[in-house]
């Protein structure tokens, strides 16, 4: 096997791991009335969920009932931003993107 073989099925089997998720990304205008309105749009991207590590237990807000959202998305990932994951909802607190910039690293709460 050559070397471009062997980083495609890498790819392949660290590809499966991940399931197609939807980022809602907030949009806010203003509605005329000294107010604004937020409506979001959806983003495919794939996802997948972990258990929380240290550092995200240590961090403000936490709860028992957080996970570790890994997100692979062509858009930035903030913390106003949501993401369905296998059908629940989660609010996406702290991203950070990875050294490699192949993907982000956020701890969600049901949103």
């Amino acid at each position: 096997m050559v070397h471009g073989e062997i980083i495609d099925g890498l790819e392949d089997i660290f590809d499966c791991l991940f399931i197609d998720a939807t980022l809602h990304v907030p949009t806010q205008t203003d509605n005329g009335k000294g107010g604004v309105t937020v409506t979001h749009s959806n983003v495919a991207v794939r996802a997948q969920r972990d258990e929380v590590t240290e550092p995200m237990r240590q961090a403000p807000g936490y709860t028992d009932s957080d996970v570790m959202l890994i997100i692979q998305s062509n858009v930035p990932v903030t913390s106003d931003h949501e993401l369905t994951y296998g059908g629940i909802r989660y609010a996406i607190h702290t991203p950070c993107l990875d050294a490699t910039g192949s993907f982000y690293e956020a701890r969600g709460q049901c949103a």
